[in-house]
Formats: C-alpha cells, structure tokens, sequence
C-alpha cells in the first residue's frame, strides 16, 4: 500500500506533521526488499504520462519535507497490482476485524483509510459501510485501539470527503461522549481525554468543511472546557482556517484560556537581581505558560486588540526565572507587536506607538541583561524592518550598539546588521560610531594574527557593505587596500578567505563601475583560485566573486579577452 500511492502518502504525513502526530513508518526489514526491485528511478510526472504502459517497472522516490532521512517510494508494479487485486485486498483485509491480536487490529486501522485513497469510488461503494460500522464499534469498545480508531475515522473522511456524511452523526455522538460536560467535575475534565478525539475533529474539518460547522460550533465549549493543550490548540487552529466562519467563536474561546493562564498567574518576586517578578517554578505550570504564550503568538486573532497581552508579556513573562519562558515571551511579544505595528499603519494610534515603543525598550533590555545567549539571540533576530522607526530612536540605538560587543559572535552579527540597517534612518547618530566600527573592524583584519579572530571580522566587514552602503562608499580604496593583500597571503583557515571573497563581491555590488581599477588585480587572483582543486567551497565563493566584479562593472567580454583559459574553466565546471 505504502509503495502504491506515494501522493497519499505525502498527504497524510503532511497533515500528521500539521497536527503534530507520529507518522506510522514501515519496520526496516521491509525497505531492504526495495533494492531487489531492479527498476529505473524516475519522476512522479514521468509515471503520471506513462499510467497506461504498466508493465513498466518502476519506483519513484519523493523526498518527505517533514523528514529528510525518510523517502517516500512508488512501483509502477505494486500499484498495478493494487489496481488489479483491489476488491480482494479489501475483503482479505476486512476480514482480520475479528482477530484478538492487537498487533494485527493496530496494523488493520493503519491500512484501512490508505485502501480507502487508493480507490475512493471502489472503497465507498463497497467496502466503506462495513469499516464504519467496524470503526464505531471500536469506539464504543476497549479503550486501547480508540486512540487509532479516532485518528483512523478522520483519515478514513479526508480520503472519501462528502462520502462521509451519512455517518457524521453517529461520529459526533460519540466525541461529544469523549468530551466533558457542565456537570464534569472539574478535576475529571483534563484527565481522560484522549488527544486524538481533536485530532478527529481536525480531520473532519479538512475533509468536510462546512458540512459539520452546527456540530463544531456546539463541539466548542466541551473543547475548551479540557483545559490548554497542544492537541487542543492545534485543532482549534487547524478547525479556524477550515471553517471561516466559526472563527470569531474560536478566538473569543481561545482567548478566555489565554487570559485565564496568562493574566491570572501568581507573581512573586525574583531572587536575581535586576529582575523585578518571577513565576512559580512548577513544571506543569511552566509548560502552561509556555504553551499558552505561543498560541497566543502564532494564533492568527483578527479582529481583537491584543495589546493588554503584550504588556503582561514585557511586565512579567520577560523576567521570569525560567529559561523557557522567556524565550517564548520573546517571541510572542515580538510577533504581537509587529502585527499592532502593521494594523497602526494605516491609521495613527497613540495607544498602539506608545505600547510599542515601551515594550520594544524591555525587549532590548533583555537583548543585552538576559544570561541566557539564546534569548539574547532571539530578541534580536526579532527587530526586523518593521520596528526600524522605533528602533532608529538614540536610547534604542544606544542598546544595539552594546549588544555588538555581546560574547557571541551570532548576537554581535544580528545587532550589526540592524544598526547597519538603521543609518539611512538616523545617520547623524549612527555614523560616527560605525565609522570607528569598521576601522577597529579593517585593523582586526590586517594585523590580528589569530585565523578566527580575521575571519570573524571579514563576515563583520562584509555585514557592514551590505547593510550600510552609505558609507561603505566612501571607504572603498582604504577597506580594498586591507581586503586584496589577504587574498594573496598563504592562509591555512580557508574561512578567511572566503569571508574576505564574500566582502569583495558585495563591495562591487555596492559601488560599482569605482570598483574598475581593481580588476585587473582581482581577476588574476580569482582566476588562480579557480583553478585550485583543494578547496571547492573556496572555488565557489571565488566563482561568484567574479560574478559580481563583472556585473558591476559591465565588463562582460574582457575577461574572456584578458584570460583565454576562463572560458574553458568555467565550461569544465559545467561538465562536472
């Protein structure tokens, strides 16, 4: 089945990888009969325009995003055999629904929704009826085949889709069963509930839309009355983009539990300086905060102001002593304020530019104090354009230019590149500190004799020419007069060469036909470095290198002129 219908297949692990399930794979004895099946491997679209000639053998792999390590495989072989012994391999299978053995009735729900995609008009014709009244039973029966039955029911809908609808009610009856009611005591209404029960709505959702939107609507209070949870987030989201219309209802329920976990928790203070309050360090409780903090930050509220939840993030969540949880705060806190930044743009809101401004200087505040560099690092891979205006205010400024002596090289990069950014917005202040920036950054590079220290202030160098053209341009000859004499000294750290090649070639970039009189120099050692073998990193940065002195220069056919070898390299690359 699994070598029959490789676009099922991508189907269902996508959508297990959406609802963050475990994706069921083959035991590893049965990927060692692939090699014996001497087949040519050739493309899906390939098989598609040669569907009539069967007997051609063949397998087709497709690689699994969710997975890299796991391929997907197809035979033209088994899918014919498939095709041709479909009605027995149903009834054959069908036929286990009696055994005992758990291993064969887990194996059997696995199999049944693939049997049904492979066939569809076949499988609801004939067979459909008998595994629903089969599935039901199970529900109603022992308790450790009901997980997969849940999941198996919603697989089963996604491949038949309106087919389902006859036994949609009975469905329903039972997982409003599953849930809690009014009268559930409430210690009983988290415990119990198998996660699967969303993940069988979910799946419903996909596969018949509005065709069950009543039953999801009264489906929703039962729901949130489980408590948060992955399982249930994931649904709710998943169940927002299936049925439109319910998703107001959805928001202002999801948002009743987010503020029940979020604005209602118990802060005391902290015992590390400088941090004004903390939260309880229970783990049930911290895995709470962090589940609710990246709903709330990846859940898409149209419609709802959600500027008190962002305060409460800076005010609290920000200090708090788990590592965790301040590293989702951050996150959270910079997708709210980049979505208040965006819905402020077409109309000024002095509430919104204040609360932004407020909570951007908390954030920075972070991206230097926090003692963790993980959360330092994410406070600034957060500060993209959106918050440039802000961020081009000196006290902001003031912060990015200490995050640039932070002891990790990723941080000092991200800052630079953002201050970089910043100086066409406000250069009065930015230049003159960038300007002793990139001379500390060129002596660094010409005299420090360690490799690391050289490399790591040529990609700095080169952060600065992309970032900050203005003015790099101003600085070409001094900065190629440190650059070139780098390339032509022996090197046993290639990092630095190709950190100083990466330099030069946005350099030509950003300045053009003034690059000219260096070419011919450069060429002759991007020509000599072409034809080394011993580095073929080396080699393709050297490649794109020239790439850019020739287009910025426009000097197309000279090269080939001044070099007549350059052709035959560039074509003996193609050849290999």
């Amino acid at each position: 089945m699994r070598c029959s219908n490789a676009q099922w297949e991508r189907s269902y692990e996508d959508l297990m990888q959406k609802l963050q399930c475990p994706v069921t794979t083959p035991p590893s004895d049965s990927v060692s009969l692939l090699p014996r099946l001497k087949s040519p491997l050739i493309s899906t679209k390939t098989r598609q325009s040669t569907a009539s000639h069967t007997s051609i053998s063949s397998i087709v792999l497709a690689n699994n995003k969710s997975n890299p390590e796991h391929m997907l495989f197809e035979s033209s072989v088994c899918r014919s055999l498939m095709i041709e012994h479909f009605d027995d391999v149903c009834s054959e299978t069908l036929a286990q629904r009696i055994s005992r053995s758990t291993h064969i009735l887990q194996t059997l729900l696995a199999i049944l929704p693939r049997l049904a995609a492979f066939n569809k008009e076949k499988f609801v014709k004939t067979h459909l009826n008998p595994t629903m009244v089969y599935l039901l039973t199970t529900l109603r029966g022992r308790d450790r085949d009901r997980a997969t039955a849940f999941t198996t029911i919603g697989l089963i809908a996604v491949a038949v889709e309106d087919h389902i609808k006859p036994y949609l009610p009975k469905i329903m009856e039972i997982i409003r069963a599953s849930l809690p009611t009014k009268d559930t005591p409430s210690k009983k209404r988290t415990s119990g509930i198998e996660p699967t029960v969303f993940v069988c709505i979910t799946l419903l959702g996909h596969a018949v839309k509005t065709l069950i939107k009543s039953d999801v609507k009264d489906l929703l209070e039962p729901m949130l009355a489980t408590g948060l949870s992955p399982a249930l987030t994931t649904s709710l989201r998943e169940l927002a983009t299936s049925i439109p219309q319910l998703k107001p209802d959805i928001s202002e329920g999801l948002l009743r539990m987010l503020s029940q976990v979020l604005m209602n928790k118990h802060v005391r203070t902290s015992h590390i300086p400088g941090v004004s309050a903390s939260l309880s360090s229970e783990p049930q409780e911290i895995a709470s905060i962090v589940l609710a903090l990246r709903t709330l930050g990846s859940f898409n509220f149209d419609g709802h102001s959600l500027l008190q939840f962002v305060r409460r993030c800076a005010e609290h969540f920000l200090n708090s002593e788990q590592q965790e949880v301040r590293l989702e705060a951050v996150r959270t806190c910079s997708r709210l304020l980049r979505l208040a930044v965006e819905s402020s743009s077409s109309r000024h809101s002095h509430t919104v530019t204040a609360t932004v401004s407020e909570v951007l200087g908390k954030l920075l505040v972070v991206g230097i104090t926090d003692t963790d560099p993980e959360v330092r690092y994410w406070v600034m891979a957060s500060l993209d354009e959106s918050f440039d205006n802000h961020l081009a205010q000196a006290e902001n400024l003031s912060a990015l230019f200490v995050a640039m002596n932070d002891e990790a090289f990723e941080i000092r990069e991200m800052a630079l590149c953002t201050i970089g950014r910043l100086s066409s917005l406000n250069p009065a202040y930015v230049m003159p500190s960038l300007r002793k920036t990139l001379i500390q950054f060129l002596t660094e590079l010409e005299h420090s004799g360690m490799g690391r220290n050289k490399e790591q202030s040529a990609r700095m160098l080169d952060h600065l020419v992309v970032n900050a053209p203005r003015l790099i341009r101003n600085y070409m000859e001094p900065i190629l007069k440190v650059l070139v004499p780098k390339l032509k000294e022996p090197e046993p750290n290639p990092g630095v060469v190709i950190s100083v090649l990466t330099a030069i070639g946005d350099l030509a970039e950003v300045n053009g036909v003034k690059i000219q009189p260096w070419m011919g120099e450069l060429l002759a050692i991007l020509l000599e470095m072409l034809g080394d073998a011993s580095s073929p990193e080396k080699r393709g940065v050297a490649l794109w290198a020239l790439g850019q002195l020739v287009g910025a220069t426009g000097f197309v056919v000279r090269p080939y002129n001044q070099y007549p070898a350059l052709l035959d390299t560039l074509i003996n690359f193609l050849k290999n």
